[in-house]
Parts: C-alpha cells; sequence; structure tokens
C-alpha cells in the first residue's frame, strides 16, 4: 500500500514536471512567433519609407534591381531609430524588448514588379 503511494507520488511529479517543459518550450515558441510578427511589419513600414524616399530622383526600378540579390540591411536597433525618426514614436513591441538590438538584423530583398509592396524579408533575431 504504502508503495502505491510512493509511485503515484512519482507519477504526479513527473506529470508536473513534464507539463512545465511543455509550457515552457511553447511560451517560447509563441515569444518567438510574436517576435516575427512584429519584426516583420517594422520591416514592412521600413521599406514602404525607403521606396518613397527613392521613388523621386532616381528609376526606382532600377534602383531596386540593383538590391534584389544582396538586399537592404539594417539591424533591430537602427530600424527602431529609423522608424522613430520617420514617424514620432519610438517603436515598443514587448516580443522584442529581449532582443539584442546590435546584432538582430533584417534583410529586405526588393522583387519584381519592384513597387512598395513587393519584396522579401529574412530576419535573423538574437533574443534571450
Amino acid at each position: 500500500m504504502k508503495k502505491n503511494k510512493v509511485i503515484i507520488i512519482i507519477i504526479c511529479v513527473l506529470v508536473v514536471i513534464a507539463l512545465g517543459i511543455i509550457f515552457l518550450v511553447n511560451t517560447k515558441k509563441f515569444r518567438g512567433y510574436l517576435a516575427q510578427k512584429d519584426i516583420r511589419k517594422m520591416a514592412g513600414i521600413f521599406y514602404g519609407y525607403y521606396y518613397e524616399e527613392n521613388n523621386y530622383d532616381k528609376d526606382i526600378k532600377k534602383y531596386l534591381k540593383d538590391y534584389e540579390k544582396s538586399g537592404l540591411s539594417i539591424t533591430l536597433g537602427d530600424l527602431e531609430i529609423y522608424l522613430e525618426a520617420r514617424t514620432g514614436n519610438k517603436p515598443n513591441y514587448k516580443s522584442l524588448e529581449k532582443c539584442d538590438r546590435a546584432k538582430s538584423k533584417v534583410v529586405t530583398y526588393p522583387k519584381e514588379p519592384f513597387n512598395k509592396d513587393s519584396y522579401d524579408l529574412k530576419f535573423e533575431l538574437i533574443c534571450k
């Protein structure tokens, strides 16, 4: 009888530990999902402004075609500074607060037909 209680307690402890691990892993994945969503949003705003700034004095399609393969790279810190300067508001995304501003970066790859909404993103987030 005593043996059964010990076994039940051990099983309960193992189940609680397993549930804790599952919760922690899923929470980290969810935070990563939110961070990716927010960085995509910020990069989209950045590219829209970048497109508008360079659309006046250049052949924008030719200009962006030069960046089709290499992309336009910007760190998270510079992206925040740029967006704050353009909008007057500091970007405040909780999902990105634990990310390294200097090492995290976004690369925007313009693609045909080289308009304001035609681009691909690649990002590298270094977060705790």
